[in-house]
């Protein structure tokens, strides 16, 4: 081929983004394109993105397959610019395949093709001995052990669990709390807006982002050894789907509605499932929410999202005997384990912010909105 040649580059979508791994290509070599096509379906470490051409032409040349890792700003494909003749590959000959009629019916009752099969007898004719040498050869290969590559958004999860746990001081606190109140504005949100009703999780975010206003030392980032205040409380909120987890951000929580918390959360989790979410909608978070009560999970210890220095996991609300003044009744407790970095938090300071937890949501009102 004559022209000049154009390379298509593997992209950094986020600024932490260091390679992608190539889900797909959506375009053969020798394929004419055009500019703005998407070309290739990639994983980043977050989030699914394809790479459109740069150009009209053909693509000539793809650098790196499938299920391959590729580092930021390297080739992934050329195109040739200039227009080229595409010439017809010749089909090749298929090989004729010679089998006794035993043999035949033999394979075909093992499932064994009679194209893999070299024969023996007379002018290459594959015979009864032939097939069954093939069926025992089957029979004795090991079945291929299941896997599943660590790549794409299973190793970003990998490594930054990884490097949280080995470069923060994690220390976790539990908790119970008294949720009566908590489930009474739970299902008086049901029976007033059913459906669209707010979930425990959302009602927690709304609790915690105002109390990270309220209490601006703890809507802290900790990067390069340096503890930055933000001004925004963006929450991340743990999703579990197929693909792993994601922690989208809502974000400036502090200043929505329950129903906007709500409803923000619901179009997270469903691009989340979807493999929607953009870049931008997967960091910035100051605090962390992760929900395993649904799981039937008490307490548990989550591993620290950085840069942020706190992360609340929630656990299942269940009914069990409570002291109420001087009574004991039947009522409904809470669980939560709170998970702060050492380094940029104190001990005492971190359990009176969860003491301040606890009685936000053992006294929520029936006012809050």
């Amino acid at each position: 081929m004559s022209g000049s040649l154009k390379q298509v580059i593997m992209p950094r979508i986020d600024p932490v983004m260091e390679s992608g791994r190539i889900v797909r290509w959506l375009r053969r070599e020798g394929e004419r394109v055009s500019r703005g096509e998407a070309l290739v379906v990639v994983e980043g470490e977050k989030t699914t993105f394809e790479v459109e051409s740069p150009t009209d032409g053909v693509l000539s040349r793809i650098v790196h397959g499938e299920d391959e890792e590729v580092k930021v700003g390297d080739v992934l494909a050329e195109i040739e610019v200039e227009e080229v003749a595409i010439q017809e590959t010749a089909q090749p000959q298929r090989r004729e395949v010679r089998a006794s009629p035993l043999a035949r019916r033999l394979a075909r009752e093992h499932g064994i093709r009679l194209e893999d099969i070299r024969g023996t007898g007379p002018g290459g004719l594959i015979t009864r001995e032939d097939v069954m040498r093939a069926v025992s050869q089957a029979k004795v290969e090991e079945k291929p052990e299941k896997t599943m590559k660590l790549a794409g958004l299973r190793k970003t999860i990998a490594e930054r669990m990884s490097r949280s746990f080995h470069t923060s001081a994690p220390v976790a606190l539990t908790t119970e709390f008294n949720a009566t109140n908590l489930m009474k504005k739970y299902e008086s949100l049901k029976q007033k807006y059913g459906d669209a009703a707010p979930s425990i999780t959302s009602i927690i975010v709304k609790v915690c982002a105002e109390l990270l206003r309220e209490n601006q030392e703890f809507n802290a980032v900790l990067e390069d050894d340096v503890i930055k205040f933000r001004d925004e409380v963006n929450i991340s909120v743990a999703v579990d789907t197929p693909a792993g987890l994601y922690a989208p951000v809502i974000r400036n929580a502090d200043k929505l509605s329950l129903l906007e918390i709500e409803r923000s959360l619901r179009e997270l989790r469903e691009k989340a499932l979807a493999g929607q979410l953009k870049p931008e909608e997967l960091y910035g978070h100051t605090f962390t929410i992760t929900n395993l009560g649904g799981e039937g999970v008490l307490f548990f210890t989550p591993i620290l999202n950085p840069p942020a220095i706190l992360i609340l996991g929630v656990g299942a609300i269940t009914r069990k005997p409570i002291a109420v003044g001087e009574e004991i009744r039947l009522g409904d407790v809470g669980h939560l384990s709170l998970v702060f970095d050492h380094r940029a938090v104190d001990g005492a300071p971190a359990a009176r912010f969860l003491a301040k937890i606890k009685q936000r949501l053992e006294s929520i009102a029936g006012d809050l909105d």
